[in-house]
């Protein structure tokens, strides 16, 4: 799908420079042009690694990805979102219908019914992602009585699947924090933003603690890790710990050589060095954060570069007050709360889809023709409005 838009981008010579995103917004692409320069800086002082050629795909994959997003349009980004909704709504239904129907095995639906790995943690935080949309749109003025309903059951219905049947503590937290950062965009001129997010946030995780075994099993496991951890104990066999575990490492890592760090993929075989009484976890071909990832193998400048490129997405959401643009901040918190304790920029699988669709919706194209549908999906509301 990546390089079919591409080639549909290409092929669209009378707008595609109409489509550039940096002409209008240059310290952006000054951005991403830093991110693909400064690892070639690093690699060049440092030396190549094994996987540096990995780490050098997933680099150039990201800034690709940020620019396709970015050269959409206001009404094609609708689609995409459309896109991401009817997605969700046939996911959930095949994920609701076999808790109470099993369903045969099934190359369609094999995939969606798995729990564990990276293809799990994808379609469960995306999953939380729509659930925060649905309610978006669902409190959206343009919305009918019956689209609302429509809206909210999808909404409703993707934070069960995402509580109840999922694994994903990552999933977990985007399913609480998603619905107050989706009020604090609304409200954000009212009193009422100070004291609304924080107390939607904390009754949707007593809800969730009390109604979700499953989520409830899972933080208590993570905290009890994170306590052996602590203590010393061995963190072979414990997801918290061995993420504890490289924290540390990578943290370390980064004030050892602040400047070029360890180099471009040198995780691995410092990790795997660092790991040998945990074969099991000697294998991780990342900490589970981007941050602390880039700090290591490129320096404090590329974890610099890194948080700058996502405080741009998320400053440039906030500013364009309007329903994609809440969307849009939705979608970023999400990328930053997914790179503090999982690798969307390192993981494909894991990250593609969200930052393509960060971007799309971020919508930089304002000064471009408009043509009816945008008009009528890019209504800004009032300021004031609650």
């Amino acid at each position: 799908m990546l390089f079919l838009l591409t080639c549909l981008l290409l092929s669209d010579s009378t707008s595609f420079w109409e489509r550039w995103p940096f002409a209008d917004h240059p310290g952006l692409g000054w951005l991403l042009l830093a991110s693909l320069v400064w690892p070639m800086v690093v690699l060049l002082a440092t030396g190549w690694e094994a996987a540096s050629a990995s780490r050098l795909f997933h680099i150039v994959r990201v800034a690709w990805v940020l620019t396709l997003g970015l050269m959409l349009r206001p009404n094609e980004a609708w689609q995409a979102v459309y896109g991401l909704l009817i997605g969700a709504g046939l996911s959930v239904t095949v994920i609701l219908v076999h808790q109470v129907w099993p369903l045969p095995d099934n190359p369609l639906w094999a995939k969606l019914l798995i729990v564990d790995g990276n293809a799990s943690s994808q379609k469960m935080i995306m999953l939380a992602c729509t659930a925060g949309v649905g309610l978006w749109l669902a409190l959206q003025n343009r919305h009918g009585i019956l689209h609302r309903v429509l809206l909210l059951s999808l909404a409703g219905a993707a934070m069960t699947a995402a509580a109840r049947y999922g694994y994903s503590r990552n999933a977990y937290m985007l399913l609480v924090l998603l619905p107050g950062a989706l009020f604090l965009y609304r409200l954000r001129h009212h009193r009422a933003a100070l004291w609304v997010p924080p107390v939607l946030v904390l009754t949707i995780f007593a809800l969730a603690w009390s109604l979700s075994p499953v989520m409830q099993a899972r933080w208590l496991r993570a905290i009890s890790e994170l306590q052996a951890s602590l203590a010393g104990l061995d963190y072979e066999g414990s997801s918290v710990g061995v993420r504890w575990a490289m924290f540390r490492l990578a943290w370390d890592s980064i004030w050892a050589h602040p400047l070029l760090g360890t180099g471009l993929g040198s995780w691995e075989p410092i990790w795997h060095a660092h790991s040998v009484q945990a074969p099991l976890m000697s294998l991780t071909n990342n900490p589970h954060n981007d941050f602390l990832l880039y700090g290591m193998e490129t320096g404090l400048p590329g974890m610099l570069i890194l948080a700058t490129t996502l405080g741009w997405f998320l400053w440039k959401s906030w500013v364009n007050h309007s329903p994609l643009g809440g969307i849009a901040f939705l979608l970023a918190i999400a990328v930053v709360v997914t790179a503090t304790i999982n690798a969307p920029f390192r993981d494909a699988t894991l990250g593609m889809s969200l930052i393509w669709l960060m971007a799309a919706t971020t919508s930089l194209h304002t000064r471009l023709p408009q043509t009816h549908s945008d008009q009528h999906v890019v209504m800004t509301p009032k300021p004031n409005t609650p």
